[in-house]
């Protein structure tokens, strides 16, 4: 038979070391679940910040603030209809005819030089332009402002910048400069400043002392001024595109792959924007993307060995300069940086844990970790969830964890998490189900209550420590009458393995209030439908009224969050254990990944399981997913189960009987045939002068009517 299912493994692949991560998500995101499927990656990877928002920190107070909607444009188009407009107005006033097709005049020559000067190439438009200047003033009225700014912004990208000798490309520098600071006098001297072309001047000298040819060519020429070029930008007024934001990341990108260190490294803000840069890993652009691994870590080489040559400290930049230091591998160095910031810092805390696994010390690991959260926000999960952007707290990308440096709470949370995983090597399971709780790393806390913890020891801690419900103001994963699985609530999922185990009456306290309800008539019908002296039809009807709040509410009462998984489509899908890397909508089976990480390529030498670990999850998973029956953890399953009590109570070509098992049908037919085939089997045999009943038998296989979910079927 066809496999229904198949555990898809999605790879990708990054080098730090040895390192490569394993990622997988739901529908089109990209989601991992949970800092445990991480590996290695979890405890050791490198820690980025984000550009924009440590760029808006250090530097927002000194960009313009001109609305670039107040600036015409500075197209082609538009450029070219300003000059025609301008030399129409001044023809007018002058009382001078003016044609703007010219068939009937001529333009006049300004105009026509200048026309003629769009038609060419750069070398013989700049001539053009020189002609245009040559001109007596009076007959270049209109032009001399954009006359002298085309001829600097030619000269700026004509293409034989590399063969030039020093001595030429300081000429054409030096008259690159001169044509934009004689655009700037001409608008002084009253000639029109066409689509204000001269408050662009500043940013094209800026560009010229920073950012024609490479960095370390123009610093050998004397050409090079990249501090001020960088101050022009931050003061130079947003338009279009073009902005002190995009211009500082456009710079700082250039200077870096150039190598230019050195000289960022004498700078002060040139300093502090390479170390927001790297310790970003770059920022996005259309034109600049965010680095790779590699390369962030050739960059923070390079920097680190750069701000040592310059005698810099680390100063206001201590954590990021440590954090440089980790990628560049300098651990000592790292370590020292470290020494001067509070234990109390996450994103220290997290560069600390990371240095003591580096030398196999867990407990220094943990030491380091535990300062962190002391203090830490310690709100309950549904005030966390309140928020759309609490599920994004942290971003994976790539193999490195980023996130903004002023979300502490995003750090802090980080911190719990990967100490989870290390009270998970010490054994310390209590522990470790907590710190993925309150980090939000709510299935790693699942797997720990779920798998490892036994049930009684699951008991006792929530005795102890989870007196009251995580979530307030009702239940919150209700959706179209189903719930939806509640992984999230550590009170519910003792509850869920005390039920599942038929310990009904000790679960109860422990439901959320609006299942508890649910679960106590489930009770009450089971109860029922197992007293043998009842009339066997008030038995059957015990167990199809137990079936139905299992099919419709049964992932509230016995839901295991392992080994299936949740589709929109209101189903339970059963894992089997194929691999393939084709699809992101399937996510791996927690237990078995956490046993069989190391053939599926993800490195785990520093967050690996313990032996005791590895034992328990084995137990689970031989007792849970290596038995063929799921009824006793799978709603769907365990509906279709009661069902088939049911309908052994009943008369052999009941109608009843028939729809009841046709339901039965509907539940697994498509989910699960072979599970389903004991119904189909017993429709067919049993009820087989029924009209469904017949249908089973003539096709071999459900109808595609739908059964009664009708609680008074039998008691009609």
């Amino acid at each position: 038979m066809k496999k229904l299912t198949t555990l898809r493994l999605v790879l990708a692949a990054a080098a730090v070391g040895a390192i490569t991560v394993v990622a997988w998500a739901c529908g089109g995101g990209y989601e991992p679940e949970g800092i445990l499927t991480m590996g290695d990656h979890a405890v050791i990877s490198p820690l980025r910040t984000t550009f924009a928002k440590d760029f808006e920190k250090a530097f927002g107070s000194r960009l313009a603030k001109e609305k670039t909607e107040d600036m015409p444009g500075l197209d082609r188009a538009s450029v070219v209809a300003g000059v025609i407009s301008a030399v129409e107005s001044d023809c007018q006033k002058r009382g001078i005819k003016f044609d703007r097709e010219a068939k009937t005049t001529h333009h006049p020559l300004e105009l026509s030089l200048y026309l003629a000067s769009l038609e060419t190439d750069s070398h013989e438009a700049i001539p053009l332009c020189e002609r245009i200047l040559a001109l007596p003033p009076e007959q270049r009225r209109n032009l001399t402002a954009v006359a002298h700014y085309r001829i600097g912004r030619l000269l700026m990208i004509v293409t034989d910048w590399e063969q030039l000798t020093p001595e030429r490309a300081q000429v054409r520098m030096a008259a690159i400069r001169d044509h934009l600071n004689a655009t700037k006098q001409a608008v002084k001297d009253g000639y029109p400043d066409i689509c204000l072309i001269s408050r662009q001047c500043d940013g094209w000298i800026a560009y010229s002392q920073s950012m024609i040819g490479n960095a370390l060519t123009l610093e050998r020429l004397g050409l090079a001024d990249f501090g001020q070029a960088l101050r022009t930008y931050l003061a130079m007024n947003p338009r279009e595109e073009a902005s002190g934001r995009t211009s500082a990341l456009h710079l700082i990108a250039k200077l870096a792959r150039d190598g230019a260190f050195a000289s960022c490294a004498k700078d002060p803000d040139l300093r502090k924007l390479m170390t927001i840069f790297i310790c970003a890993g770059g920022g996005e652009l259309s034109t600049e993307r965010r680095l790779d691994q590699s390369t962030t870590d050739s960059y923070a080489r390079s920097w680190v060995k750069a701000l040592e040559e310059a005698g810099v400290q680390a100063g206001d930049d201590a954590w990021r300069i440590a954090n440089l230091q980790y990628s560049a591998g300098e651990w000592e160095k790292c370590a020292e940086t470290l020494r001067g910031i509070p234990a109390d810092d996450p994103m220290a805390a997290l560069l600390r844990s990371r240095l003591s696994l580096r030398n196999q010390d867990v407990h220094g690991a943990i030491a380091s970790l535990k300062p962190a959260i002391s203090h830490g926000d310690t709100r309950l999960l549904s005030e966390y969830m309140s928020s759309a952007s609490s599920r994004d707290y942290i971003e994976y990308s790539g193999y490195y964890l980023q996130a903004d440096a002023e979300d502490r709470d995003s750090w802090t949370a980080r911190a719990r998490g990967e100490l989870g995983i290390l009270f998970l090597k010490n054994q310390e399971y209590v522990s470790a189900m907590g710190a993925f709780y309150y980090s939000l790393n709510e299935r790693d806390a699942a797997y720990v209550g779920e798998c490892l913890l036994t049930v009684d020891e699951l008991k006792r801690d929530v005795d102890q420590s989870w007196q009251r419900p995580l979530m307030t103001g009702g239940h919150p994963f209700v959706d179209s009458g189903r719930f939806v699985p509640v992984r999230y609530e550590v009170r519910h999922l003792l509850a869920r393995r005390l039920f599942r185990s038929g310990k009904w009456e000790e679960a109860l306290p422990y439901f959320p209030d609006d299942v508890r309800a649910t679960a106590r008539r489930y009770v009450e019908l089971s109860r029922k439908a197992e007293r043998w002296h009842f009339d066997r039809v008030e038995r059957a009807d015990a167990y199809w009224r137990a079936a139905l709040i299992m099919a419709k509410q049964g992932d509230s009462l016995i839901h295991s969050d392992f080994g299936h998984y949740w589709r929109s489509s209101e189903s339970w899908y059963v894992h089997d254990l194929e691999i393939e890397q084709t699809n992101w909508h399937e996510r791996p089976d927690l237990p078995k990944l956490r046993l069989e990480i190391n053939n599926w390529k993800i490195p785990n030498s520093y967050a690996a399981p313990s032996d005791d670990e590895r034992q328990r999850a084995k137990n689970w998973i031989k007792k849970n997913l290596d038995k063929p029956d799921y009824s006793h953890r799978i709603a769907s399953y365990a509906a279709v189960d009661l069902i088939m009590k049911a309908v052994s109570h009943l008369p052999d070509n009941d109608v009843r009987g028939s729809q009841m098992l046709q339901y039965a049908g509907d539940i697994l037919k498509f989910v699960d045939p072979k599970a389903a085939n004991p119904a189909y089997r017993t429709l067919a045999i049993r009820f087989r002068k029924t009209p469904l009943g017949s249908h089973a038998w003539h096709k071999h296989w459900f109808s595609r009517e739908d059964g009664s979910d009708d609680p008074d079927l039998l008691s009609k």
